[in-house]
């Protein structure tokens, strides 16, 4: 009988109020290993501690430490840790260890999780690609005030200010929308003093945004909030208290270029498996705001996962769909079999169970899709509709 996948499941814990706002709840960890498990796979926990170093020696538990510990047995690794705050390239550290160590990982690779990290480079290389982005300028803490006339030549108010480094939602909140000199100096010098780190200020676009995520060529529906006439939003993150999550957005041409533009920009990337995507519509043109291929993936708050119920796929489904997308990669890359050999072999054998999971989920899913494919034509997405309240629309090929 097959005995599973060995996961080694890494992470980084959110135990007291302290601790880093992008690390993950307990209940979170809980309920991803739970899932991962309930497909049959045995899951050894790897908290990414940062470990001490005592006269030249790493301590024991250091995340560099415990993989080279168990790196035998794992047949892959489901990575969901952010690394240190104010370390620039924080979610790159993990994967590039398991590159080190030859282990098959779930998500990006290092280089698109810190491209993805640093929301200047995001926009330099989307927008190299032909892929709308807002006009943006980036204030250096050591010569922001004399930058501030030069900004605003070159942008016009309403601003939005954001730190660069940080994930989506942290640094933000209602009065990262700035409208006038006064406003921008306060928002600026706050994030500064926060941070320490240079601070990215956008055109503001108002009108619907959008979030679009997916799995692999399985895109779920997308979710849509419209600020155009709310005068005190400024990005979903800083208006928790007002407003409830994101409702499936309408089936319409601007839904269409949500989904091809979050899709050109996760391949233009380089990322991996899953992502989820932060976008703007404004005057007939989506704008692209931020990608997340480390989406969170809290069981009750968390878009990804909301959007994920909304085609009724539950918690469960989608963090073994993750997992089954990193495998089929994996089994797919002929470049892969040189890196990781016989571990291959084992990882193709020990997923039968997980296929055997998700066959139900997958075919069920076959039934409520619109075929889409991609500008390059090489690529079929399924878009999934809601299981209720979908607008009929004819399936769509994009031009």
């Amino acid at each position: 009988m097959n005995k599973g996948l060995t996961v080694g499941f890494v992470y980084n814990v959110r135990k007291t109020e302290e601790d880093y706002k992008e690390w993950d709840e307990p209940a979170t960890i809980e309920t991803v290993a739970s899932a991962m498990e309930a497909s049959g796979n045995r899951v050894l926990h790897l908290e990414a501690r940062n470990g001490n170093i005592f006269g030249g020696r790493v301590s024991d538990d250091d995340i560099f430490v415990q993989l080279a510990r168990h790196s035998s047995e794992l047949d892959i690794v489901f990575n969901i840790a952010e690394g240190y705050q104010g370390v620039e390239d924080r979610e790159s550290y993990v994967p590039s260890l398991l590159n080190r160590f030859g282990i098959p990982h779930t998500g990006s690779g290092p280089i698109s999780l810190a491209t993805s990290l640093d929301k200047v480079r995001t926009k330099e290389v989307i927008r190299s690609n032909g892929i709308p982005t807002a006009d943006y300028y980036v204030l250096d803490p050591a010569s922001h005030e004399s930058q501030i006339n030069d900004l605003l030549d070159r942008l016009s108010f309403p601003m939005f200010v954001k730190p660069i480094y940080e994930g989506t939602g942290v640094g933000i909140d209602t009065q990262s929308r700035v409208v006038d000199v006064d406003q921008l100096r306060k928002k600026v010098n706050e994030l500064m003093r926060e941070y320490r780190k240079p601070v990215l200020v956008e055109k503001f676009l108002d009108g619907k945004e959008y979030t679009v995520g997916f799995v692999g060529n399985i895109v779920f529906p997308v979710l849509e909030l419209d600020f155009e006439n709310i005068e005190s939003a400024t990005h979903r993150d800083g208006v928790t208290s007002t407003f409830d999550k994101f409702s499936p957005a309408g089936f319409d041409s601007a839904y269409l270029d949500a989904v091809q533009s979050s899709l050109r920009v996760h391949r233009v990337l380089g990322c991996d498996d899953y992502n989820r995507l932060d976008l703007r519509a404004k005057d007939g043109v989506v704008y692209v705001l931020e990608s997340n291929p480390l989406p969170g993936l809290n069981p009750t708050k968390s878009d990804f996962v909301i959007m994920a119920d909304y085609a009724g796929i539950n918690h469960e489904q989608l963090v073994n769909m993750v997992v089954n997308e990193a495998v089929n990669r994996y089994l797919n890359d002929q470049r892969a079999a040189s890196q990781f050999g016989r571990r291959l072999e084992r990882l193709g054998t020990n997923s039968s169970n997980l296929r055997e999971y998700l066959s139900p989920t997958l075919s069920r899913l076959g039934s409520q899709t619109h075929s889409f494919v991609s500008s390059n034509g090489l690529s079929c997405y399924k878009l999934l509709k809601p299981v209720d309240n979908w607008r009929d629309a004819k399936s769509y090929t994009q031009k």
